[in-house]
Formats: structure tokens, sequence, C-alpha cells
């Protein structure tokens, strides 16, 4: 886990499926990498869908994204969940090392 990123998986981790797929090529290594983050902290409510980061949650994800670059690995993708934490998450993750966020429908842990 990346440093400021709690190792705890919450009451709703059935449901939360990945919320991040990262496929990534690190100079270091000569086959392909797969990079996996669950979201950061997101608020509580309903519908499940549309809970947002909190303000703590959107600093674990910026903290993971400069954690991300500084391992100076070549990210080839970013697939995110369409819940609003993940995709939050994604892309705040995403922003330091240029990466576009694909949703992907199937990360959403629905049936």
């Amino acid at each position: 886990m990346a440093s400021g990123m709690p190792d705890q998986v919450g009451d709703r981790a059935s449901s939360d499926v990945l919320a991040l797929l990262y496929c990534a090529r690190a100079s270091d290594y000569s086959s392909t990498m797969l990079w996996l983050l669950r979201h950061a902290e997101a608020a509580d409510g309903a519908p499940d869908d549309e809970r947002p980061l909190t303000d703590r949650g959107v600093r674990q994800a910026q903290a993971a994204g400069r954690a991300l670059a500084r391992t100076g690995a070549h990210i080839d993708a970013c697939l995110s969940s369409p819940k609003l934490r993940a995709v939050e998450t994604a892309r705040l993750a995403c922003e330091p090392i240029g990466v576009t966020v694909t949703i992907e429908p199937a990360l959403s842990g629905e049936p």
C-alpha cells in the first residue's frame, strides 16, 4: 500500500470491487505488471454508487498518485469502477502520471 493509505477493508468490501486497475510496465521489470488500488475513504450515505470521497479520501488518493509517480512505472491504462468514489480516486491518483481514466462498468461489483 502507498504511504498514507490505510490497510483495512470496510464493511462494504463485498460490494466494492477494486476501484482501479493499473496495467504497467516498470523499467525495472521485463514483464507486464498489474497494479491494483482500492478507492480512498468515502463518505457514508446512499445511494452507494454516489458516495464521494471525504477530505481525507482526497488526500489519500493524491498521496497514492504521488507515490505511484515516484516509482517511475510506465502506466499503459487506468480502469475504474463507475462508482463516484472510485472515479474520484482514479482521477486524483492518475493526475501526477498523466494517465486518463477509463470507466469500466464490469468493475462496479454489480451482477
